[in-house]
């Protein structure tokens, strides 16, 4: 929506993500709560980075792994924030979160920093994000997609770690 503020975001990509807004979070719910969720967050203003690390913590872990490969991403999210379209949570989301990218692959550059930016988007209405067993988990997101809906797995609880530890293959 930043992009679209400053008329620099496609038509397409501003279309999609009013698309994906209106989506309910009604359904995912429910079979969140059929699947035992163990804890669980719709992904608003503070960002994904802010809402797993709070989460996480909620959780009694010390912070958590996300792989950065596994992130739906909106259309032209990458393009956006790689030429420096941020919102204006977007410092205040970083700053409150503990990011440690160590643990990525990737060639530096700017859709690498674009990926990992993606993290503190405060998002006007975003999906959830649930904790569930592996094996639950994994059902979870067939029957999701299924049902139509978005869904990933993109990370776990860790109880030695504090703060967000990133992985994956840029």
């Amino acid at each position: 929506m930043a992009g679209h503020m400053q008329l620099v975001a496609k038509a397409q990509w501003v279309d999609d993500a009013i698309r994906q807004m209106a989506v309910s979070n009604q359904q995912a719910a429910k079979h969140f709560l059929k699947k035992g969720v163990l804890g669980a967050t719709d992904i608003t203003g503070f960002g994904l980075a802010r809402h797993a690390q709070n989460l996480s913590l909620r959780l009694g872990a010390s912070g958590c792994r996300l792989d950065l490969s596994s992130l739906p991403l909106l259309d032209g999210a990458l393009a956006l924030l790689s030429s420096g379209i941020r919102s204006s949570l977007h410092d205040q989301n970083r700053a409150a979160v503990q990011i440690d990218a160590s643990g990525l692959n990737s060639d530096v550059g700017a859709q690498f920093d674009a990926h990992i930016e993606t993290l503190f988007d405060p998002q006007t209405s975003g999906g959830l994000l649930g904790l569930f067993p592996r094996d639950t988990a994994n059902r979870l997101v067939a029957t999701l997609h299924k049902d139509g809906q978005t869904a990933a797995i993109i990370g776990t609880l860790d109880f030695t770690n504090a703060g967000i530890h990133l992985s994956g293959n840029m």
